[in-house]
């Protein structure tokens, strides 16, 4: 009839009343997120590196140790973007391999920065972060109970920016499905983030209420998306249920 917490209360001489639908507030907050990935390092970047290393730079030996003698345009982007990186640098007339540029040259792989900008939701049952997806926002009316809770202050985040960390070294980022093989960002960190907004987004649930026959006795049972959730059931022994206003408030 309700599940696990249910047969208590029935076991307990409780009788459900009524289900209702009520609306959970969450905290949603959009990020601009500084994150840095590895990549495979270019057949044109290294050769442009060894060839620096070994005291030879320039555009057009580098054109030419590609074979693209009469096409500078490949080893020019190569070597505005080694400059750009760090990966190479202007040293006594000439160019030199960096500390950055010898790691790339040992690994094969480089690490890119890219700035990018994705909404993070919390769950106030959990405790916990995750993307923003395409769930269904529901609007409250006089036949839907709002579950009274405050909001998350932006500082609540910015405190918690290790959990940040973690959902993007677990989970990615939202656009990576949206990838192709080759522009794939493979591991990603975090380095830093900034809030650029916050707002509420409003997730269904439903609630039991039970009563007992022979005391002024009102259990409330939660459930997500029909499944008993002892989490929502545990939130919901903090608040009582003001039938008038069709909200559960925080109990005085």
């Amino acid at each position: 009839m309700g599940g696990i917490q249910g047969d208590e209360l029935l076991n307990g001489g409780y009788t459900r009343a009524m289900r209702l639908v009520a609306v959970l507030p969450m905290t949603v907050w959009e990020l601009d997120l500084e994150v840095a990935r590895k990549r495979h390092v270019s057949a044109a970047e290294l050769v442009a590196l060894r060839l620096a290393d070994g005291g030879i730079d320039g555009v057009a030996a580098l054109a030419q140790a590609m074979g693209m003698a009469g096409d500078v345009r490949l080893a020019e982007r190569t070597l505005v973007r080694l400059l750009g990186v760090g990966a190479l640098a202007p040293e006594d007339a000439r160019l030199a391999v960096t500390a950055t540029g010898r790691r790339w040259i040992a690994e094969g792989l480089a690490m890119v920065r890219e700035r990018v900008a994705f909404e993070v939701r919390h769950d106030p049952l959990l405790d916990t972060f995750d993307w923003v997806d395409d769930e269904r926002r529901v609007i409250a009316d006089d036949q839907v109970y709002t579950l009274d809770l405050p909001l998350l202050e932006d500082q609540a985040l910015l405190t918690r920016k290790p959990a940040i960390a973690e959902l993007v070294r677990a989970r990615g980022l939202p656009d990576d499905v949206e990838r192709s093989r080759q522009q794939a960002r493979g591991d990603v960190e975090l380095l830093a983030l900034t809030i650029r907004g916050r707002r509420c987004h409003w997730r269904e649930v439903q609630v039991d209420v039970w009563r007992h026959p022979e005391r002024a006795d009102e259990r409330h049972v939660g459930y997500l998306s029909g499944a008993e959730s002892p989490q929502l059931t545990g939130l919901l022994v903090k608040l009582t249920r003001d039938g008038r206003r069709k909200r559960f408030v925080p109990k005085t």
